[in-house]
């Protein structure tokens, strides 16, 4: 991403703030630099040297409002280490479960989005770190198929399969009744067999105890399930739509391919962020004769997403925002459209 005039201006700002010995303000400024693209050698040295060291509740907050402002605009391994290092602060702070577990995925989410780049994961592999990610991710029922999620797109290489094993099993375990918990442990678990390795002997064994453990208790609902219970909610009809994935990476997107294949879709085209580069024609081409678009924002850079809700309108083709980059966020919007229909 190249840096804006606003970029150029806060890195100036931010080196002589630093001269200067205003480190509040240098931080600040290194943070809003960094957000609009500048990642000059010099202004990463006053972020990360800052970042580290300023006072932990105000590096938090800052760190939180650049995730939360670019989207996906940073390459994946420096998007990781912006994310790794604002839950490092939280936790230093000793922040409440319920700012901590999202912090942990959003770790997680920022290096899945790396697919298999090494230096993203970097981030989540450090031992320390990884077990307070998990920590805190476990602590909380609502994050723990996201970071589930998210863990099952890591490579072999970065380490993280026994201790991803053993947060499925133990989480699935814990929340037995919980069938997005379950299902997305049997996942990983599936995943690190397909990786292969002296891990992969353990997870595959773990994932059968799962599955025995899922069919068993789908058994005794059905044993002792009432005429009175609820009837299930009908999932919105997608039957011959054609629908563009904006952003995300390859691994999360055919993960989506594979949940909706059953509903029958016409096609699911892919517009990857630009870090992964433009594929099939560019925006245009992805775009046109589309019925619906869907935007996953944290991992996509702004100019890709503009470009695309220019695209959908030029077109007429509605867009939508994934909340989150998980299948169940992506999946959610496409129902909300579907069922708006």
């Amino acid at each position: 991403m190249k840096a804006s005039a606003r970029a150029i201006e806060a890195a100036w700002e931010a080196r002589n703030a630093f001269a200067a010995n205003d480190e509040p303000r240098a931080f600040t400024e290194a943070v809003r630099a960094v957000s609009l693209g500048d990642e000059s050698p010099d202004v990463l040295d006053i972020f990360r040297l800052l970042g580290a060291a300023f006072d932990a509740e105000a590096a938090a907050a800052l760190l939180g409002q650049a995730l939360e402002d670019t989207w996906g605009d940073w390459r994946p391994a420096f998007h990781a280490e912006v994310a790794a290092l604002r839950f490092d602060r939280l936790r230093e702070l000793g922040a409440d479960p319920k700012d901590l577990a999202p912090a942990a995925v959003a770790a997680l989410e920022a290096a899945a989005g790396g697919g298999k780049d090494r230096d993203a994961w970097a981030w989540i592999a450090d031992p320390d770190r990884r077990e307070a990610l998990l920590a805190a991710a476990g602590s909380d029922p609502a994050a723990i198929a996201d970071a589930l999620e998210h863990l099952a797109f890591a490579p072999r290489h970065a380490g993280l399969q026994s201790d991803a094993s053993r947060f499925a099993e133990q989480s699935a375990y814990a929340h037995a009744a919980n069938r997005a918990v379950v299902r997305a442990a049997e996942v990983l678990l599936y995943a690190i067999t397909k990786e292969g390795g002296p891990e992969a002997t353990a997870a595959r064994e773990a994932a059968k105890r799962l599955e025995t453990m899922r069919k068993g208790l789908i058994a005794t609902a059905a044993r002792t399930a009432t005429p009175a219970s609820p009837p299930v909610s009908a999932v919105p009809d997608i039957t011959g739509a054609c629908i563009v994935l904006v952003g995300g990476h390859d691994g999360l997107r055919a993960a989506v391919r594979a949940l909706l294949a059953p509903r029958k879709p016409r096609e699911i085209r892919d517009l990857p962020p630009s870090w992964e580069g433009q594929r099939g024609g560019g925006v245009d081409a992805a775009i046109r004769g589309a019925d619906l678009t869907v935007l996953i924002i944290r991992q996509l850079d702004h100019s890709t997403g503009d470009a695309a809700e220019a695209a959908a309108e030029t077109f007429g083709v509605a867009h939508r925002r994934a909340r989150t980059a998980s299948t169940a966020a992506i999946v959610a919007a496409i129902d909300g459209w579907a069922a708006s229909r």
